[in-house]
């Protein structure tokens, strides 16, 4: 992922559970609104291939695909003695590989909610490096009703 400073803003709030300034880093995925955005690629093809792997309980299969990405962009593979280290391993790659694609609250979601073996949030994801009972933790997996909603559809209270 190419990345630059932000001579303009070197640094972010992340007040969230008294982080304070942090490093600001832009992203470069997209460097500018007429950007073009992946609807679908091969490599997360290959990805949605590995969690069927996993699914039928073949996870050495799964990490020779996930691997596979990685070398193709010169990254070190992953080690798994495991299914779980597998699963570990696919959710995190699907973190990397589709970042900024407006996937990740929906494989949380469905992770979360099969039960599947393996770490599902990569610390990284984590308020403060540590898993928690943050808020941030549920904001993972659901977009809050609105209030013109709650207000007006007799169905929720």
């Amino acid at each position: 992922m190419a990345w630059e400073a932000d001579e303009d803003q070197p640094t972010g709030d992340a007040a969230v559970l008294h982080l304070g300034r942090v490093p600001w880093y832009r992203q470069n995925k997209y460097p500018g609104r007429d950007a073009p955005i992946n609807l679908a690629s091969g490599r997360e093809m290959r990805l949605i291939e590995a969690e069927s792997l996993l699914r039928s309980g073949n996870w050495e299969g799964a990490l020779t695909l996930v691997n596979s990405l990685r070398s193709e962009t010169g990254v070190e593979p992953r080690m798994a003695a495991s299914s779980e280290d597998a699963w570990t391993h696919l959710k995190r790659e699907r973190g990397i590989e589709l970042w900024l694609e407006a996937r990740r609250m929906y494989d949380v979601r469905r992770w979360l909610a099969e039960d599947t073996p393996g770490i599902t949030l990569d610390i990284l994801e984590t308020a403060n490096g540590v898993m928690s009972d943050s808020h941030l933790e549920e904001q993972a997996v659901c977009f809050p009703i609105p209030d013109a909603e709650r207000e007006t559809n007799p169905n929720i209270s």
